[in-house]
């Protein structure tokens, strides 16, 4: 199973079918909501993001809302989340947002049965996370890539 150290936390965007392969991680959340809308055949103010209720997403629930999606904030379960992005009948089409780094697995395992897609990142949490992503030579960023 994949061992992601000291890095208990991952950056994520999840999609269902339709908008697998249209996503970007590293691109800016406009361009991912554009891109889902687009491949969705709607338009972005037609769409749902859910994201974790952390102090941490407050810059990026802004930037949802400047864009004209709607939001979901939930408490916990992003793995559920992830995987509303695969039934239509949930009315969820993008996960985002910082979550546990077993739960971005799970997901990815899942959304890969179903068809969708997640992209996660690990982050660095603490400056002491960061000391390893230096000391194992990665990157001196301090998001590190992990895509599935």
């Amino acid at each position: 199973m994949f061992d992601p150290g000291p890095f208990v936390y991952m950056d994520k965007i999840a999609v269902g079918p339709e908008a697998k392969g249209k996503v970007d991680i590293e691109a800016p959340i406009e361009y991912n909501l554009k891109a889902i809308a687009n491949a969705k055949g709607s338009a972005v103010e037609d769409l749902t993001a859910i994201i974790l209720d952390r102090p941490r997403h407050e810059e990026m629930i802004a930037e949802i809302r400047r864009c004209g999606a709607r939001i979901r904030i939930i408490p916990d379960g992003d793995v559920a989340a992830a995987l509303n992005t695969a039934w239509p009948e949930s009315g969820i089409d993008v996960l985002l947002g910082i979550g546990g780094t077993p739960e971005g697995v799970l997901a990815a395992c899942a959304l890969r049965a179903m068809g969708g897609e997640i992209q996660g990142k690990l982050y660095a949490a603490t400056m002491m996370n960061y000391a390893v992503v230096l000391k194992w030579g990665i990157t001196s960023r301090r998001y590190l890539p992990w895509m599935i």
